[in-house]
């Protein structure tokens, strides 16, 4: 009878590849569901967003909403796989420069409306946030070179 209440409530199944990888499962899921959300609101209103960015041509916004689509299902079936951290660390690599772009878009006029450009670097500042909370999980979840030649 050795086990206690928190070891039947907290049991986690060992993984092959290491220290628990449902550490890097919720920053993945995280920055799935906020590219879905993203890319809903783009793709469904163009215009809208456009208008608050000062941006033309709306099609290039509802095309980079498709993307964020794409982009965040791919994050949530990583997540899924038993060894997310070969997807989770070229998705690092794709979003560590975005915050520097959504910066360079404010800091340059292109998106030329105050409300714009407040959303432009919150954005970035979100995404940078998610980035850091991946390289994190990244460098904390172990994977044991018997699990990478399996």
């Amino acid at each position: 009878m050795g086990n206690t209440i928190n070891d039947l409530l907290y049991k986690v199944k060992p993984s092959p590849y290491g220290r628990c990888m449902n550490n890097l499962r919720l920053p993945l899921q995280t920055n799935g569901a906020f590219s879905v959300l993203s890319g809903v609101l783009l793709t469904a209103a163009p215009d809208t967003v456009a208008g608050w960015l000062g941006l033309e041509p709306t099609v290039l916004i509802r095309l980079f909403g498709v993307v964020l689509l794409g982009h965040g299902l791919l994050l949530f079936w990583s997540a899924a796989r038993s060894n997310p951290r070969p997807l989770a660390s070229m998705n690092l690599l794709a979003i560590a420069p975005y915050p520097f772009a959504m910066t360079a878009l404010a800091a340059t006029g292109l998106v030329d409306t105050g409300l714009g450009r407040v959303l432009v670097l919150a954005d970035g500042a979100i995404i940078a946030a998610m980035a850091l909370w991946q390289w994190r999980s990244l460098r904390d979840t172990d994977v044991s070179p018997a699990a990478v030649a399996a």
